[in-house]
């Protein structure tokens, strides 16, 4: 903590750890933010629970006021599991509040690992992102088995607010068996102008909405200039909806847009409604949903599986 401060972990490793702060959220390591810069690299945590008022292994606790810089590169989350009875233990893994045209860079090989949020959203990141932040997940990172029992997001759960707010994800990431309520591997909340990007491969493979939409992603888009753009491919396989879109789920509503202009794949995907998209738009406002190039093999929409005739939409 302090101004123009700077943190730096090169090669450590925290395992068997039992975090229980009994009077407000915590972390492992635990950042209060000002004007500061964070460095981690070749990191790994493993084995460590997490209980009583709650918190997450990476705590960037911020009032978003306070500018900084964080990086973590080629670090391993593994085996870290939350219950809590406190709101501010969503992110299992890694929560920050990132304002104020801060950055947050996650660069791989980096792989968040059965990281579990029994109570709260974001089984292994969870971020607020406003006044100008930016989280950027790049270069190979993974999300394997990440879980979200009753909140949204199994890898990753975003609320990105207000222009040149935004969200980055690029070159070769991967949600593997990842679950959630809603939003099995990312799910995200755009209002204001924010903004989230793909670019390079992103895969979501075996993902679960176990309780609502979106087996893979699930997406609310409010507002003027909010949007989400792919540009490169996007591929949903064997992903499952427990209600609307086995694959994708997106709300759009007041003028914001989805547009993916590159390869989106969703194959084997299934749910109640939208095997593989469902898409819920406000028509009385305008909107963007483009599609320019896709396949959609082998989905299904039914709500009862022993049913022998249709039982689902789309």
């Amino acid at each position: 903590e302090g101004s123009n401060s700077i943190l730096e972990l090169n090669s450590v490793t925290f395992s068997e750890i039992n975090l229980s702060p009994t009077n407000e959220a915590k972390g492992i390591i635990h950042i209060n933010i000002n004007n500061q810069q964070f460095n981690m690299e070749n990191c790994s945590f493993e084995d460590i629970e997490i209980q009583n008022k709650g918190g997450n292994v990476i705590r960037f606790q911020n009032d978003l006021q306070s500018k900084f810089i964080g990086t973590l590169t080629k670090c391993q989350l593994k085996n870290i599991n939350s219950q809590s009875d406190s709101d501010g233990s969503r992110g299992t893994g890694i929560y920050g509040s990132i304002g104020q045209n801060s950055q947050l860079y996650i660069i791989g090989p980096t792989k968040f690992e059965s990281c579990v949020s029994k109570t709260s959203s974001g089984g292994g990141i969870y971020t607020s992102i406003k006044q100008g932040g930016q989280l950027i997940i790049k270069n190979e990172c993974k999300f394997i088995g990440c879980t979200s029992e009753q909140g949204s997001g199994g890898g990753i759960f975003t609320n990105i607010d207000g222009a040149n707010s935004k969200l980055t994800i690029e070159d070769s990431i991967i949600f593997d068996s990842c679950q959630s309520s809603s939003g099995g591997g990312l799910s995200t909340v755009i209002s204001n102008g924010g903004l989230l990007t793909l670019s390079g491969e992103t895969s979501f493979v075996r993902c679960k909405s176990i309780i609502q939409h979106g087996g893979g992603i699930s997406a609310s888009i409010n507002g003027e200039n909010s949007k989400i753009e792919s540009s490169g491919e996007i591929t949903f396989d064997h992903c499952e909806g427990k209600e609307y879109g086995g694959g994708i789920y997106i709300s759009i509503i007041d003028k914001g847009s989805m547009i993916i202009s590159n390869t989106l794949i969703l194959q084997s995907c299934s749910s109640a409604n939208g095997g593989g998209i469902y898409a819920n738009i406000d028509f009385e406002s305008q909107f963007e949903f483009i599609i320019n190039d896709a396949l959609i093999k082998e989905c299904q929409a039914k709500v009862d599986s022993s049913s022998s005739y249709p039982t689902g939409y789309g």
